[in-house]
């Protein structure tokens, strides 16, 4: 299990970069189309029509790393309050919940992705077609669904446990 953990690390690590990556061109694009319009009148054509496609697919490809990481808000307020036991099972019952959740997403995305593609919608200037953009979010909530799978597996076995030893003194909502 820990050579799928390092691979599913790494891929997760690396989707995550390409999603920063794509944020950073498409910011760079709006601040060129922000200048052409103000200085030149002139707007770089496409740039808002993209501008969802793109953002979407940029931050979804980040859900795999963050998962893995354990980079999600977690509500530790109770730690203090019950057994190193009852933890793990709220630690495990909130680790299936999220993946039942980010499994629903994934689904979800995929349908949407089918109904545009069946609906042969495209963007309006462009006429870029919006399903493929729509089957890649698909695709990277079906890696979170994995990485929160690893993430489940390895919080059933008691590994990366949040307990109220490891957080004293910690705030409930930082943890």
């Amino acid at each position: 299990m820990d050579t799928i953990e390092r691979l599913a690390g790494m891929v997760a690590r690396n989707f995550a970069r390409a999603g920063l990556i794509l944020l950073l061109v498409f910011a760079g694009a709006t601040l060129l189309d922000g200048l052409g319009r103000g200085l030149l009148s002139r707007p770089i054509d496409g740039v808002r029509d993209m501008g969802h496609l793109v953002v979407s697919i940029a931050l979804s490809a980040c859900f795999p790393f963050v998962l893995m990481e354990r980079g999600n808000v977690a509500i530790t307020f109770m730690t203090s309050l019950v057994s190193n036991r009852a933890n793990w099972l709220l630690d495990a019952l909130a680790a299936i919940l999220t993946g039942v959740v980010i499994a629903a997403f994934a689904r979800q995305f995929f349908i949407h992705a089918l109904d545009l593609m069946n609906g042969n919608e495209t963007t309006p200037l462009l006429r870029i077609p919006k399903a493929p953009f729509w089957l890649l979010v698909a695709f990277n909530f079906a890696l979170a669904s994995v990485a929160q799978l690893i993430v489940t597996i390895q919080t059933i076995r008691g590994r990366h446990v949040v307990n109220a030893s490891e957080h004293a003194g910690a705030p409930a909502d930082v943890v």
